[in-house]
């Protein structure tokens, strides 16, 4: 396994930017279009995407900086040993893991399988086998009610979530008691058991928080290039664009229903306006026409010229006649104006003048003589009754 920076051609401070450059380069030289039939073409293609993908991402390139010299010297996964002098991780950050350990390094690469098949050296078959050899070491791993196999390519999305949902923040039941340090006598002085003990402590939970970010990192790495994680995504975005246009459509549905019921709102307001307006103004018309007519019919005003001013009542025009002061500025051979005319009465209609002319131009003696024939039938009409 060669090193990433080794792969795209770059320093190790390297940033995005030439990342891309490198990346863009080679790959027009290795693409498998450009190079037919040429399998080590190939092969070194996929081995510059895997690098591509791993530096691009800032976490799987923190994990491979802090672990670099662990995972190109990853060995088989299927070896093992037996001695506690042998190591797992003697140059990388952290503590050292011993051999017996579940050898998980090997696995960071893409170069680990061959192609996302569930043939023998497919994706699901290796991390397969790599993850049930680490709940074997488990001493729960007797119980299947806590497992999590990592499945096929056809395996329900239920299984694939409670898979990852364990790995990826993977817990350990083992003591780590093989790392202890010191292995104090039964004899020693209580205070150096103690500290011995502290050392002891201190050294497994060091080996086992190893432990368990060597096997989190490798379940986030399997779930990044999963096809069955991609999948669901997929699935779930399509999800979320669906409600999305939904709620949007229903959201621009509400609107326009609420714009035509303020439309509706606001034409019954300025109706109910319009018909007020027009009722008041009517009022208001047929009032001044009456004010009108009344100050035609009764309005009459007394005119003093020499004082040179009016009065509405003929009671106060001679009142103020009578007074020093218009005598004095009117003069004593000054006489009060003749009052004005009455109107004249107003039109009788055609029905009054027939009315007048059938009762007040008739001859008076023949209409008292009608009355009179017409009361001597009456009383005659009443004694027959009475008798």
């Amino acid at each position: 396994m060669r090193c990433h920076y080794e792969v795209l051609g770059v320093e190790r401070d390297a940033d995005d930017a030439a990342l891309k450059k490198a990346y863009r380069k080679l790959a027009l030289k290795l693409h498998p279009d450009k190079n037919p039939g040429d399998e080590a073409a190939a092969e070194k293609f996929k081995e510059l995407g895997a690098a591509y993908e791993t530096l691009t991402d800032a976490t799987e390139r923190r994990w491979y900086d802090d672990h670099r010299e662990d995972i190109l010297r990853g060995v088989d996964p299927n070896a093992s040993s037996s001695s506690d002098d042998d190591v797992l991780q003697p140059r990388g950050k952290g503590p050292r893991l011993k051999k017996r350990e579940v050898n998980l390094w090997g696995l960071f690469s893409a170069g680990a399988f061959d192609g996302f098949g569930d043939d023998d050296g497919g994706f699901y078959a290796v991390y397969g086998a790599a993850f049930a050899k680490v709940e074997s070491a488990e001493d729960a791993a007797d119980d299947p009610a806590l497992r999590a196999p990592f499945g096929t390519s056809a395996s329900p999305w239920d299984d694939v979530k409670d898979f990852y949902d364990k790995f990826v923040d993977f817990a350990s039941a083992r003591s780590f008691a093989a790392y202890d340090k010191y292995r104090a006598a039964s004899d020693e002085a209580r205070r150096v058991r103690r500290a011995c003990d502290a050392e002891n402590a201190k050294e497994r939970r060091a080996a086992k928080g190893a432990y368990q970010d060597m096997v989190r990192q490798l379940a986030a790495w399997c779930r990044r290039r999963d096809p069955r994680v991609k999948k669901r995504a997929a699935e779930v975005a399509e999800q979320r664009a669906a409600k999305a246009a939904a709620a949007a459509d229903a959201k621009a549905k509400k609107r326009q229903e609420n714009l035509e019921a303020r439309l509706r709102w606001r034409a019954e307001q300025q109706a109910a306006a319009d018909d007020y307006e027009e009722a008041r103004s009517g009022a208001l018309l047929h009032d001044d026409e009456e004010k009108e007519e009344e100050e035609e019919i009764t309005e009459t005003v007394f005119v003093c010229g020499p004082c040179k001013k009016t009065f509405k009542s003929e009671k106060q025009f001679l009142n103020h006649c009578a007074s020093k002061a218009h005598k004095k500025k009117a003069g004593p051979g000054w006489t009060p104006p003749p009052p004005p005319a009455p109107p004249p009465p107003p039109p009788k209609s055609d029905r009054e003048k027939a009315f007048d002319a059938g009762f007040f131009d008739g001859d008076a003696n023949a209409v008292a003589a009608a009355y009179d024939d017409d009361s001597d039938e009456a009383a005659a009409a009443g004694a027959a009754d009475a008798d």
